[in-house]
């Protein structure tokens, strides 16, 4: 080997030549073309990114190389380094045919776990702890309490996994059971949010996002189906814009993102309804309509948010809501503004502060907001 590469140019080609039988030609290349080839490169790594990393009908490839995957079977039976599951708030994993499953396969170690992982033996909505996974094929177990937000439901668990260091995590369908979301609009929220989360966070450990479903969920595999099918058109489309023509060398080095840099998500999609976190004073935001709470003799007395719009609406609005006395706990009803730059106030009948009661609250005002076609409607998370 040293004396074949002691040989003077000529000669090292003219043995590679003969050795292997076959011509070699030489071009000399100047920077600019050596710069404007590395820019060929780099997109001819684009484009084999756009046609190898659809593997098949259930894989979608993101840009930074990760794979969201969905695929039929149990939960409880996959093997992946974080399995995550959802479980009530008093953490009895006999409650929900996914926290019963795993409980079963996992045996009584995880039950013991998790209630050792919370604190005072509660879970808050939103929140997410992981233990130890008794017999389960995976590192950790990863439950949470849902809460309506789904988007943040994922984005704690995408967290969660991405802070202990794994490389992949699979999901059972959230949000079509207790939060009633329609099957399309899961599907489309989980998967659009693990490619987000992959977009935004190229470092994060985790390579692999799966969605398990179930063989007798049909809503939920014929959701799957058609929410990875109209993704791959849309990425084949894509492939056939043309691309503008480089005008010189730029360098495309991805920006190095910390995997955690702080807050993150103000504003959701959830279909076509937009959800917003506004930081500000609710009785002065120009809008369809706000939403307020009343007690069962509708004065605007009780609790501070109530007291506050009072103050700043007038008294024709307490008029209004003692005109339409008597009204029934767990509804709405709808005054004017008063005052405000909004159009109406619509007033949530609470009778207490039961997590149920409340739910059907906010149901019943969104209800109203719906029927007097709204377009915008403001809601203090300060009651």
């Amino acid at each position: 080997m040293r004396s074949f590469l002691a040989k003077d140019k000529g000669e090292l080609i003219g043995a590679v030549e003969r050795e292997h039988r076959c011509v070699i030609e030489i071009k000399e290349t100047t920077e600019k073309q050596q710069d404007d080839e590395d820019d060929s490169d780099e997109l001819s790594s684009l484009s084999d990114y756009e046609e190898d990393v659809d593997e098949d009908d259930e894989t979608i490839g993101t840009p930074e190389g990760k794979k969201v995957i969905w695929k039929l079977g149990n939960i409880e039976e996959e093997e992946a380094d974080i399995l995550v599951c959802s479980v009530g708030s008093n953490l009895n994993l006999s409650i929900g045919a996914i926290a019963r499953a795993m409980s079963q396969l996992a045996g009584p170690a995880l039950q013991d776990a998790l209630i050792k992982a919370t604190a005072n033996n509660h879970l808050r909505p939103g929140e997410v702890v992981h233990t130890i996974p008794g017999n389960l094929p995976c590192n950790h177990a990863v439950f949470l309490c849902v809460l309506p937000i789904l988007q943040t439901l994922l984005w704690k668990c995408f967290d969660e996994a991405s802070q202990l260091g794994w490389c992949s995590i699979a999901l059972p369908l959230i949000g079509t059971g207790t939060l009633n979301f329609p099957h399309d609009v899961a599907v489309q929220v989980m998967v659009d949010e693990a490619i987000r989360h992959s977009n935004t966070y190229p470092n994060s450990p985790i390579e692999e996002f799966r969605f398990i479903v179930h063989g007798e969920d049909k809503e939920g595999i014929s959701a799957f189906e058609e929410k990875f099918r109209h993704f791959k058109e849309e990425n084949q489309r894509r492939c056939l814009v043309p691309r503008m023509p480089q005008t010189g060398h730029t360098n495309r080095r991805r920006k190095e993102t910390p995997i955690f840099p702080g807050p993150r998500c103000t504003k959701v999609l959830i279909g076509d309804v937009a959800v917003e976190v506004v930081k500000g004073d609710i009785t002065k935001e120009s809008s369809d309509g706000i939403i307020s709470l009343v007690r069962e003799d509708l004065q605007m007395k009780h609790g501070n948010l109530s007291a506050a719009i009072a103050n700043a609406s007038g008294n024709a609005v307490q008029e209004e809501l003692t005109a339409k006395f008597p009204h029934p706990s767990g509804s709405a009803v709808t005054t004017s503004a008063g005052d405000m730059a909004a159009k109406c106030i619509i007033h949530m009948v609470v009778a207490s502060g039961n997590k149920r009661h409340l739910l059907k609250c906010v149901q019943a005002a969104l209800k109203e907001a719906h029927s007097l076609d709204l377009k915008s409607v403001f809601h203090s998370s300060y009651w």
